[in-house]
C-alpha cells in the first residue's frame, strides 16, 4: 500500500469507530481481492501500523514470538523459538522497501533579523531566497509584527511541482544562510552568515548528554565519561573550542573582520560594529598566544605606522563580552535573543565607562 503509516496509526489509536477515514477499509478490500485472485479465501484485517523502524523492529518480533505457524511469501516457515534473530533475517530483507521516517509535506523555515531592521524589506529578501533555493515549490510568507526582533515564517512545500524534494543537510543548511545573508546584503541589509566554526565556540550537546550529566550529578552511582561532562559544562559555560581556535584562529579572524567590513560598509556604526572588529582582534592575540608565536604588532591609527594594540582590547572586559556575543548564537526565541543582545550592550557600556578617559573616544571611534 502507499498509505502513510503515521496516519494510520493514529486511526487505529483512536479507534476505527471514531474516524471517518476509509483508508484501513481499502487496504483490507486490497487485500482480500488478492488473496481472492490467489485462490485463498480469507479476511484481512490491519491491526497495527508504526512510522518508523525501531516499532517495526519490535511488532514483527512480537509477531513471531505469539505465533505458531508464520510464513513468509515464498511460503518457507518461520520459526518462533528464535523471534529475535528471525525479525531481523526479515526485517533486513524488507528494509529497501521500507521507509524509517515519514516523508514531510511542508517545512516550516524562520528569516529573522535584528530588531529595527525594516520588514518588508525581510520579507522581500525571505521570497527571493525562496525563489533562488526551491524553485517550482510552492510556499506562504507571514510576519509577526507584534515583537521587536523581525522574523518572517514561511510554509514551504517539500515537492515540487516536478517532483523534486528539498533536502535540509548541514551543507544545505549553510548554503540556505549564506543565500539568505547575500540576498539580505543586496536589499541594503547588513548580515554575514556564520557557523559555530567562525565564532570558535564548543559543539552542542544533546538531550541525551544533559541528561547522563543530569543523573550522574544526582546519582553517584551512575557513573558518565569526562568527554560528555566537558562537553555539556563548556557549551553552558560559553567555552572557547580551544581546539578550534588554535588550529583555525586566523581564519576565524578573518570571518570576524569580513563580518565587520560588512557592517561598515552598510552603514552600521556603534557598539555592534565595535564588538565585530575587537573580536576578530582579540581571536587572532588568543590564536597567536595559543601557536607559541608572538603577537604581531597592532597599527597605529593616529601615525599609521607600527604600534601597540589598541589598550581597550586587552581590557579585562573583553574575555566577558566574548562569551556574551557568542552565547547570542545559543538564542531559540526572540525574547531571549533581545535578553542576551540586551547583555551584550551593558558589557559594552561597562568597559566604556572603565576605560581612561584617552581611551574612550578611541573606543568610540574603533
Amino acid at each position: 500500500t502507499g498509505e502513510r503509516a503515521g496516519p494510520l496509526a493514529k486511526i487505529l489509536a483512536a479507534g476505527r469507530a471514531n474516524s471517518r477515514s476509509k483508508a484501513l477499509d481499502k487496504i483490507e478490500a486490497g487485500l482480500d481481492e488478492a488473496m481472492g485472485k490467489a485462490g485463498i479465501r480469507a479476511a484481512a484485517e490491519v491491526t497495527a501500523a508504526v512510522g518508523n523502524e525501531r516499532k517495526a523492529q519490535y511488532f514483527l518480533q512480537k509477531f513471531i514470538r505469539s505465533h505458531d505457524q508464520v510464513r513468509q511469501a515464498n511460503g518457507q516457515a518461520v520459526s518462533s523459538k528464535q523471534p529475535t534473530k528471525a525479525a531481523a533475517t526479515i526485517y533486513e530483507q524488507w528494509r529497501p522497501q521500507l521507509s524509517g521516517r515519514e516523508r514531510r509535506n511542508a517545512y516550516h523555515l524562520l528569516f529573522s533579523a535584528r530588531a529595527g531592521t525594516d520588514a518588508q524589506a525581510i520579507m522581500a529578501v525571505a521570497r527571493a531566497v525562496l525563489e533562488e533555493r526551491a524553485p517550482g515549490h510552492k510556499f506562504v510568507l507571514a510576519h509577526h509584527a507584534e515583537t521587536k526582533h523581525v522574523h518572517i515564517h514561511a510554509m514551504v512545500q517539500a515537492r515540487s511541482a516536478d517532483g523534486e524534494r528539498l533536502t535540509f543537510y548541514k551543507a544545505d543548511l549553510h548554503a540556505w544562510r549564506e543565500a539568505y545573508a547575500e540576498k539580505a546584503r543586496e536589499h541594503g541589509i547588513a548580515m554575514v552568515a556564520t557557523r559555530r566554526y567562525d565564532h570558535a565556540m564548543s559543539r552542542p550537546y544533546t538531550k541525551e548528554h544533559a541528561g547522563a550529566y543530569k543523573r550522574a550529578q544526582n546519582d553517584p552511582r551512575y557513573q558518565v565519561s569526562d568527554k560528555t561532562v566537558a562537553r555539556v559544562e563548556d557549551k553552558r559555560q560559553r567555552r572557547m573550542d580551544r581546539g578550534l581556535l588554535v588550529a583555525n584562529g586566523g581564519v576565524i579572524a578573518v570571518v570576524w573582520q569580513q563580518t565587520a567590513a560588512v557592517m561598515r560598509a552598510a552603514g552600521v556604526t556603534g557598539q555592534a560594529l565595535t564588538a565585530a572588529e575587537a573580536i576578530g582582534n582579540t581571536i587572532l592575540q588568543i590564536h597567536a598566544r595559543r601557536a607559541g608565536e608572538k603577537p604581531a604588532a597592532g597599527v597605529s591609527k593616529d601615525g599609521g605606522g607600527p604600534g601597540r594594540t589598541p589598550s581597550f582590547l586587552s581590557h579585562p572586559g573583553m574575555k566577558e563580552l566574548t562569551r556574551l556575543i557568542g552565547a547570542t548564537e545559543m538564542a531559540q526565541t526572540p525574547l531571549e535573543m533581545r535578553q542576551k543582545m540586551a547583555r551584550v550592550n551593558q558589557a559594552l557600556d561597562q568597559m566604556r565607562d572603565t576605560l581612561p578617559n584617552a581611551e574612550q573616544p578611541r573606543f568610540e571611534q574603533y
